[in-house]
């Protein structure tokens, strides 16, 4: 229940984003955690698997919405925080 509670806050969300994104407009995406890092473990459900899900997704609603997105990391690998910067740094105005 909570996953598409989240999901559907993040539908709103990302219509009012398509509304006001303009021509320069990238979204970066930073699921957290990764690799060795799990983040918290529920029952055997690790933080990290939970992110990555969410984030795919939220990044398929912002492409449908012909919106650019860059995403931190697309598997089960551990970036950095300063690697996490340096890729959302990348598009600084």
């Amino acid at each position: 229940m909570f996953f598409k509670t989240t999901l559907s806050f993040l539908l709103i969300l990302l219509t009012t984003l398509a509304g006001i994104a303009g021509p320069n407009t990238r979204v970066v995406i930073d699921a957290g955690h990764g690799g060795q890092d799990k983040g918290a473990v529920w029952y055997g459900v690790r933080e990290s698997d939970l992110n990555l899900k969410v984030a795919k997704k939220v990044e398929a609603m912002l492409k449908a919405k012909n919106i650019p997105v860059t995403m931190t990391r697309r598997n089960d690998v551990y970036v950095s925080l300063d690697q996490r910067a340096a890729i959302a740094n990348r598009y600084k105005d």
